[in-house]
């Protein structure tokens, strides 16, 4: 049968050549040997996945075979339609077996939350696109071997869409798979770092699919060049183009699947199976098992988890968890050593041996088949983590209360272990926190607490991470304990350690507090006192009085910090108005003179409305609308005023900040450091007025919620004065209880020795005394205890008298009742 009619615009033949019968008897020969190759490893293996490879080589050898037919008559329609259809649809289904493989080697390298899309879609997505190319250009390539010249013109336009589409899927397809290693390369990273045991036949699979998935990809794009040149262009009129840019590179497709064997690292399907949504094997009767990994040469080992002993697959034995369970979210229990005893001496036992003689003397280890499995959100808990949760409610408990209170006590005692069963961040954080805590308080250092610290740190951050993303009324209570519990699961630095390692610890601390800032700010102002945990949140515990005034006060000493202009206030009297006058402000290096008792009617007062962190607020109670009449404010004659309360050190820091040299330049960090110096006056109030109370460690503590993050900015780039900042804090950090420390205890001195030699090589002789005054807090701490390095702080500081505060404390509040009482006397 001829070819179909010509026209001017279109010149359309099936053949411009006579095909190759030499070629074609070739490529069907070696096709067929292939096939049948795969067809024993099918046979071998019963690995489903080589059925569409055995069906896309089947049509390779027919396409070619009629080929053969197309050499003795190259105008007959039949067998170029049949040759054209299975050459064009023959390489979709080696795209089909790429497509499937790459989903089933993300979950076996346990990266489905690493995916761009789930790994069961994978099947559903690329093998639907190419079963609707498949249709497309079978389509296209049967309609071009009509005879009708507008129907061979369609035609060739639909082969045309259907290439097309393949190349746009294939293109789609390497993007994915490539953002996938790049993911799982950073994660396999991290769990190198840890010490986890890594499984690297994810690698191979992803380059073995890489290299096959090239040469379909080769293949597409020329064919798709080749019809969209059109009939009469050069690639269809000469046949060499079709064996070297189809023939070989499918040839090379098919080998590499041959040789390498790529489906026996993936889920293959058993017989009465089939693969389900997650890749997991639907036995008979419906009951999930994991899917099996094809068996490779191993050694045997009988201390594996329970359920790879019940599931008759391979464990490698990782903790906690093997990756087998691990991947599939499964339990994993590893049995005790009492167990494995008990599996290997019962093949021993025999007739003579039947009664043996029982020591009712000899203590019974009744806890493994008394205590009840829990289950979690995560999951059934496995040996290792009951030990972990275990340890919180005994002990870690009470290092995470700063506060003698029973109802914060019953928070961390109890609501928190009962919470976190249905809290998976909350849970990851009480293992991580207790690992953490076991290995500080070891006394060698070499247990693997630490490094399953790490590991469930990592799990923490990726669940609390989740739960950011969707805060709710349910889990905010959660997420807000979660946040605060970040600083303490920052692991500390391996001493030795270099200065900058060090540094980079001390302001990651500060950073992990960032998350609790911004989670309370959502509910500080509406409420946050209704919260169940908000008696772990309180900043302060006790009302401050005013802190001793000096007289004369230099105009410095109110300085208020605004970001526009300094602005300098200095009081005539307790009752007038400050006037504009500014007094000259002392050398940094002499001390204000002893002030009498503070005002009782009206303080002085200064403005702190637009100072960043108000020092006001900070050393009052709390001015939420919705806290009790308790903690409501005093009247306003009656509120503490707000100069700064600092040791001489620290005092003649603010000084230069507040009075800088007019010759050098502008500093644009005086708006940031200026308010961290102010939020460091209500600390040394407290210890001044109430000593080494719990006041003066929740003060402490929560310091760093109170930084702004452009300050933690300048401690990330070591500018000296606020790495100064930084110091102090770890010096008063050594004033808590040993308990409430643990996490930093063994860092501090270091960290102060790494500030200090930042702060050396600057020369300024400023920040070197207040870097001696931190340092020496720790020293005498070190050396006679607390109260000693506490009395160190108001060494030197004049008209500060360390024995006065608890009287001067005393004195201030029965003024206070008083004019309370008062009051009430007057409203009657």
């Amino acid at each position: 049968m001829a070819n179909p009619p010509k026209a001017k615009t279109f010149d359309w033949e099936m053949y411009r050549y006579i095909p190759s019968l030499a070629g074609a008897i070739i490529s069907m020969i070696i096709f067929l040997i292939l096939t049948l190759l795969l067809f024993w490893q099918w046979l071998r293996t019963r690995n489903h996945i080589l059925i569409f490879v055995i069906i896309g080589t089947i049509s390779e050898v027919i396409g070619y075979g009629n080929r053969i037919g197309s050499h003795y008559d190259n105008q007959a329609w039949e067998p170029f339609i049949a040759q054209g259809t299975l050459l064009l649809v023959g390489p979709l289904f080696f795209a089909a077996t790429i497509y499937m493989m790459l989903g089933r080697t993300i979950v076996l390298a346990g990266g489905q939350d690493l995916s761009l899309i789930k790994p069961r879609w994978y099947t559903h997505v690329f093998v639907g696109a190419d079963i609707f190319t498949l249709v497309l250009q079978g389509l296209g390539a049967s309609i071009m071997g009509t005879m009708k010249l507008n129907l061979a013109i369609a035609g060739e336009k639909i082969v045309i869409a259907g290439l097309a589409l393949q190349v746009a899927t294939f293109v789609f397809f390497l993007i994915a798979a490539i953002n996938f290693q790049l993911c799982m390369e950073r994660k396999a990273a991290v769990s190198a770092s840890l010490g986890t045991p890594a499984n690297n036949d994810w690698r191979k699979l992803l380059w073995i699919l890489y290299s096959v998935s090239s040469l379909v990809l080769l293949r597409c794009i020329f064919r798709l060049v080749e019809y969209a040149m059109g009939n009469a262009a050069y690639l269809i009129a000469h046949e060499w183009t079709l064996y070297v840019f189809d023939t070989t590179p499918m040839f090379l497709t098919v080998l590499l699947l041959l040789v390498l064997q790529p489906t026996n690292y993936v889920t293959k399907v058993y017989r009465k199976g089939s693969i389900d949504s997650e890749d997991e094997v639907q036995l008979e009767g419906g009951e999930a098992n994991a899917g099996f990994v094809a068996k490779r040469p191993h050694k045997k080992s009988r201390g594996g988890c329970g359920t790879c002993k019940k599931r008759k697959v391979k464990c490698d034995e990782a903790q906690p968890s093997c990756t087998y369970c691990s991947v599939r979210k499964l339990a994993c229990v590893y049995p005790t050593e009492a167990q494995k005893e008990q599996d290997t001496s019962s093949s021993d036992t025999s007739l003579d041996r039947e009664y043996d003689l029982l020591d009712f003397n000899e203590p019974v280890d009744t806890s493994m088949w008394l205590t009840p499995a829990a289950t979690t959100s995560s999951g059934q808990l496995n040996a290792t983590e009951l030990k972990y949760l275990h340890h919180y409610t005994t002990s870690v408990w009470k290092s995470m209360s700063l506060q003698q209170n029973d109802n914060v006590a019953f928070i961390n005692r109890d609501w928190v272990p009962r919470s976190c069963i249905a809290s998976e961040h909350m849970l990851y954080s009480i293992l991580s926190i207790s690992a953490g805590h076991l290995h500080a308080r070891s006394l060698s250092k070499t247990s693997s607490d630490q490094t399953l610290s790490l590991v469930y740190r990592q799990r923490a951050f990726s669940s609390y991470n989740k739960q950011l993303a969707n805060i709710t009324s349910e889990n905010y209570e959660s997420l807000l304990i979660t946040s605060m519990w970040m600083m303490v699961m920052v692991p500390p630095p391996t001493l030795p350690c270099s200065d900058e390692a060090c540094l980079t610890w001390a302001s990651s601390l500060f950073t992990m507090m960032q998350g609790l800032r911004i989670l309370a700010s959502l509910r500080w102002a509406s409420g946050i006192e209704r919260l169940t945990i908000y008696p772990l949140f309180r900043r302060e515990l006790k009302k401050l009085p005013p802190p001793p005034m000096l007289t004369p006060l230099p105009a410095w000493f109110f300085y208020t910090g605004t970001r526009q202009a300094a602005e300098w206030r200095f009081p005539n009297s307790p009752n007038d108005d400050y006037s504009d006058s500014e007094a000259t402000p002392p050398p940094p290096r002499s001390s204000p003179s002893p002030s009498p008792p503070p005002p009782t009617s009206a303080g002085v007062h200064m403005d702190t409305s637009r100072l960043p962190t108000r020092p006001q607020s900070l050393m009052t109670a709390s001015e939420s609308p919705h806290a009790p009449a308790s903690w409501k404010a005093k009247p306003d004659t009656y509120s503490a005023s707000a100069p700064a309360f600092l040791p001489p050190a620290l005092l003649a820091l603010l000084h230069i900040l507040v009075d800088p040299s007019h010759a050098g330049p502008i500093d644009l960090h005086r708006p940031i450091l200026i308010p961290v110096l102010h939020a460091l006056s209500p600390i040394f109030l407290s210890l001044y007025y109430y000593r080494l109370s719990p006041d003066l460690h929740i003060r402490i503590f929560v310091l760093p919620t109170f930084l702004t993050p452009e300050f933690l900015a300048l401690a990330r780039a070591r500018e000296p004065r606020a790495l100064v900042l930084l110091g102090w804090w770890f010096a008063l950090l050594s004033l808590l209880p040993k308990q409430n420390k643990w996490f930093a205890e063994d860092s501090v001195a270091r960290v102060l020795q790494a500030v200090s030699n930042a702060i050396m090589r600057t020369g300024d002789g400023v920040l070197v005394d207040a870097m001696e005054g931190a340092y020496r807090i720790v020293k005498v701490e070190r050396e006679r205890g607390k109260e000693a390095a506490a009395r160190t702080i108001f060494a030197g500081w004049e008209g500060v008298n360390w024995e006065e505060g608890p009287g001067r404390e005393e004195e201030w509040r029965r003024r206070e009742n008083e004019c309370w009482a008062m009051e009430e006397v007057e409203s009657e």
